[in-house]
């Protein structure tokens, strides 16, 4: 997840140019399910806080709200932000 969060900037870029937007391998929502998923379990919440997941999860929804803005219709960005 960090390094999408680091390369989002430049993916957008390339998105402006590309025609093939829809492409779900560019979005980490899947592993952003996968941690929702397992933080209804104590121990893993507690493994994901000490190994920094939480951080990791809000700095994806800030670089990703940097990168797209508030009002994006993406549904892979509105999905990433409900999870």
């Amino acid at each position: 997840m960090r390094d999408y969060c680091e390369l989002l900037p430049s993916q957008v870029i390339v998105e402006m140019v590309s025609e093939d937007e829809d492409d779900p391998k560019k979005h980490p929502g899947p592993t952003v399910a996968a941690l929702m998923k397992l933080s209804f379990d104590e121990e893993h919440r507690h493994a994901m806080c000490q190994l920094g997941g939480l951080h990791a999860v809000a700095q994806l929804i800030q670089a990703d709200h940097e990168a797209h803005g508030s009002d994006s219709s993406d549904q892979y960005c509105i999905t990433l932000r409900r999870y």
